[in-house]
C-alpha cells in the first residue's frame, strides 16, 4: 500500500505543466482519493498495534491456563504412582510393553508390505 501511495504522489507532485485539459479533473479526484487511503492506512496502525496486543495475550493466557493443567495432571499421575502396588506397576508395564510391541508390529508390517511393493514395481 505505500508504494502506489508514494508513486501517485509523485504523479501529483508534476503539477500541470505537461499535462492534457482533460487530465485536470481525474487527478483531482486521484489527489483526493490518495489522501484519504494515507489518512486511513496511518489511522490503522495504532488499531493493528492494539489488536496485536490483545491477541498476544489471549495467547498467553491460553498457553498458561494448558501448562497448568498439565502440571496438575502430572501431580495426578505421581500420587498415583505413589499410591501404586508393585503388582499395579508390573501389570501397566506388561500392558504397555504387548501395546508397545502390536505397534512396532504393525509398523514393521507396514513398511515390509510398502518394501515388497516397490521392489516388486
Amino acid at each position: 500500500m505505500p508504494v502506489p501511495l508514494l508513486g501517485l504522489g509523485l504523479v501529483f507532485y508534476g503539477e500541470n505543466d505537461f499535462r492534457a485539459t482533460w487530465e485536470g479533473l481525474p487527478l483531482k479526484f486521484l489527489s483526493w482519493a490518495s489522501l484519504v487511503a494515507g489518512v486511513l492506512l496511518v489511522l490503522s496502525a495504532p488499531l493493528l498495534l492494539v489488536d496485536n496486543l490483545r491477541i498476544n495475550d489471549q495467547i498467553n493466557y491460553q498457553m498458561n491456563a494448558q501448562i497448568s493443567q498439565q502440571i496438575a495432571q502430572i501431580g495426578q499421575l505421581e500420587q498415583q504412582i505413589a499410591q501404586a502396588t508393585p503388582k499395579d506397576i508390573n501389570s501397566v508395564v506388561a500392558r504397555l510393553n504387548i501395546q508397545g510391541f502390536q505397534q512396532i508390529s504393525k509398523i514393521l508390517s507396514n513398511s515390509k508390505a510398502s518394501l515388497w511393493q516397490k521392489l516388486l514395481r
